[in-house]
């Protein structure tokens, strides 16, 4: 096997098990929340830093360089920002008739009285998923499986692969939420998102862009929660 091919069976094979753990983790271990979140963290901060260094042999300021966004960027920024504020203040008008309309206000009731979430408690989250949680997904599914499948010289299958692995990732989130129709649905946007955020991280080789806007999505629809209390 040539060593472009063995280099793209690694990152294949690499990243499906790192989502097959995680998802053992919380579907099949039901391990509690702060567990899960320190395997999430394990595997989608660890693996990609022990490939860079160990594998590829880079410095400390080129993994940086993934994360941190250069003078160029800022614009980019800006405008991820825009879309994201938009998108908070736009879902939480429309979040009553929506959840109404597909049913989710009971989804949501449902998972407050199962994880006994309140308001208070609700604040930490608010915080912890945009900031953290999302930094962890994008330097993962777009600064690992997207970028290092495309310097392995497959731009589209590295295109496709992080957006469908990011769409299967979240079963281990919802996956008993919703019915069939609207999980397929989510799974669909998820799909979408992912291609989005995938373009977004090709042409810029860095994840800040698509770690802020996918962090503002996440708090748009926290947010929805705290109409439901």
């Amino acid at each position: 096997m040539e060593p472009t091919h063995k280099k793209t069976a690694w990152i294949l094979a690499a990243s499906l098990i790192a989502v097959i753990v995680y998802y053992l983790a919380a579907k099949v271990w039901c391990l509690n929340y702060n567990t899960k979140s320190a395997v999430k963290l394990l595997l989608f901060l660890g693996l990609p830093v022990v490939y860079a260094l160990a594998v590829r042999r880079c410095s400390w300021q080129e993994l940086l360089a993934r994360v941190l966004p250069t003078r160029r960027q800022l614009p980019r920024l800006g405008l991820a920002a825009a879309i994201g504020i938009v998108l908070i203040v736009g879902v939480n008008l429309l979040a009553g008739p929506l959840c109404r309309l597909f049913g989710v206000e009971s989804v949501i009731h449902e998972i407050q009285a199962r994880t006994h979430m309140t308001r208070e408690r609700l604040w930490p989250t608010l915080v912890y998923i945009p900031l953290v949680n999302a930094l962890a997904e994008e330097f993962f599914f777009r600064g690992f499986a997207g970028l290092e499948l495309e310097d392995a010289g497959k731009p589209r299958l590295a295109l496709i692969f992080q957006a469908g692995l990011f769409a299967l990732y979240h079963l281990a989130i919802f996956q008993s939420w919703f019915s069939p129709a609207i999980l397929a649905l989510c799974l669909g946007g998820l799909f979408i998102s992912g291609l989005l955020l995938g373009l977004l991280v090709r042409r810029s080789r860095n994840v800040s862009a698509a770690w802020l806007l996918h962090g503002l999505v996440n708090v748009a629809i926290i947010s929805i929660s705290l109409q439901f209390f």
